[in-house]
């Protein structure tokens, strides 16, 4: 399985300029002159500048500065640069005055009856040395360590994973962790930059929820900001570390980011369980907000605080519980995920969910397949219509801008589907395995002669065998005259089984 809307960012406000002597350089050369527009551009674009009347500390600022640029080596970076990232955030999340919508997030978590959203921006955004190991329960395995996590909430509430006197922590669930850094003493070391972005990976593919990410990698000289979301990364300039205002404003954006870059996906939240709850097998409640036709639809809207980032438009809505993720895609580029899970409503059936950035042209050429009555052989949607956006206020939940002159991004589709299978390579013979095949081949032959279309991405991932169906919205189904023959058909022809072995997915 397999990358912008209008971003008209707010101006940074005057940069707080802070030296390890102390004084501000009153000139700079043309080429240092470049990167501050560079950085001024990515200010404007990917950050929200902290609002002036929040009052840092400077001479504190200043002192750990000192002993991040004074370090021998990287272990000695680790601790400094925690505690200067901890204290920008103290300083920020103490202020009172404050947008209204940094305390949204409790709203959410009564939207979803239970559930439980991982960024309540009501507690502090706290920054952990985590540098002797990766963050637990990664859903594939994933290994990657970064040096620092960012998580929400207080030291106490995480101290059952520090390690020791050493202010090190260990094994921090990855679906708590909202931010990372990475550190390396050389200015000239290439790789700190690269194993961020890389780190960043594994940590999309443990947060569905989250849309976008922020990231840190820092050096002796300076540091960088990064930004990343299904688009791809985009980094700013190294800045040096007499310029905290982008530092600054990097936390900030994770309390308050800028307009179209989303940090949290509403409509995606922890599964509360019955009996405790248990990270190494972690699901999710999954809502589909939809527009409504008549008053019987009226489900009780979504209700949420932040209106600009996070309010979905429409009014009527479908929840799932228990969605188990089963299938991870590329992230860079549609980072398709599919769940499977069961209807709120009804526990016994169930629905598998696909959320991929534009999606729509898939939809369509399912809608187009079925468009006479169902084909036996192809995966079947809940309501026969297809995919429905996840809109926030004014639009569809978006990937951000790559500059300030950008427009507009990939948007987040989700499709509800009533087919399940089991992936081909896990046939349960080999006569089984080559009935299969046949009916791949008779399938694509019908597609193609009836209704022109071609899959171009066929692979053990999406042909699944021994299909399951469940009824849709729109009742009882009927199907198409005149459909593909499946080899059981032939060799018993007065038996009838709508695709017996086969069902094909994904386009």
């Amino acid at each position: 399985m397999g990358s912008e809307p209008s971003c008209s960012g707010t101006s940074p406000s005057s940069p707080l300029i802070v030296s390890a002597t102390g004084t501000t350089e009153a000139l700079e050369s043309n080429e240092i002159a470049q990167n501050r527009r560079k950085e001024d551009d990515f200010l404007v674009t990917h950050l929200q500048p902290c609002p002036e009347k929040v009052s840092f500390d400077k001479q504190e600022l200043l002192q750990l500065v000192n002993a991040v640029t004074s370090s021998s080596n990287e272990s000695d970076m680790h601790q400094p640069t925690v505690k200067l990232l901890n204290e920008i955030s103290k300083t920020i999340h103490g202020d009172q005055n404050l947008p209204t919508d940094q305390c949204s997030f409790d709203s959410l978590v009564d939207s979803f009856e239970g559930d439980m959203m991982l960024g309540h921006k009501t507690r502090r955004l706290l920054f952990l040395d985590h540098h002797h190991g990766p963050p637990a329960f990664h859903p594939c395995g994933s290994i990657a360590k970064s040096d620092i996590v960012g998580v929400w909430g207080e030291e106490i509430d995480y101290a059952k994973y520090r390690t020791g006197d050493d202010n090190c922590y260990l094994d921090v669930p990855c679906h708590e962790v909202n931010t990372i850094g990475e550190l390396k003493p050389c200015p000239n070391n290439a790789k700190g930059g690269t194993l961020t972005i890389t780190y960043l990976w594994p940590l999309m593919q443990a947060r569905p929820d989250m849309p976008g990410f922020y990231a840190l990698y820092s050096h002796l000289k300076g540091y960088r900001i990064i930004w990343a979301d299904t688009a791809g990364p985009i980094a700013s300039p190294m800045i040096e570390w007499d310029n905290l205002d982008p530092l600054i404003a990097y936390v900030y954006s994770m309390y308050h980011p800028p307009p179209h870059h989303y940090l949290y996906n509403p409509t995606i939240s922890l599964t509360a369980p019955e009996h405790g709850f248990d990270p190494a097998n972690v699901t999710y409640t999954i809502s589909v907000s939809y527009p409504l036709h008549n008053k019987q639809e009226a489900y009780s809207s979504l209700s949420l605080g932040d209106e600009r980032k996070i309010r979905p438009t429409s009014a009527g809505k479908r929840v799932y519980h228990h969605c188990k993720p089963i299938h991870w895609g590329e992230m860079w580029g549609r980072r398709s995920m599919v769940y499977s899970g069961k209807p709120r409503d009804n526990p016994d059936s169930f629905v598998v969910i696909k959320d991929a950035y534009r999606a729509g042209r898939e939809v369509k050429i399912i809608e187009h397949i079925h468009a006479d009555g169902t084909v036996p052989g192809v995966i079947r949607l809940i309501n026969g219509i297809g995919s429905t956006n996840v809109q926030v206020e004014g639009g569809s939940l978006s990937t951000a801008p790559r500059t300030s002159e950008a427009h507009s991004g990939r948007t987040l589709d989700r499709l509800e589907m009533r087919s399940r299978g089991v992936p081909f390579h896990k046939a349960k013979s080999l006569l089984d395995l080559l009935k299969a095949t046949y009916d791949v081949l008779e399938v694509h032959r019908f597609l193609v002669l009836n209704r022109g279309v071609l899959h171009r991405d066929i692979s053990i991932n999406n042909v699944l065998m021994y299909p399951e169906h469940v009824e849709g919205l729109n009742g009882k189904e009927t199907f198409i005259k005149d459909s593909p023959k499946f080899i059981d058909e032939i060799l018993q022809p007065f038996r009838y089984d709508n695709d017996l072995l086969l069902l094909l997915s994904m386009f």
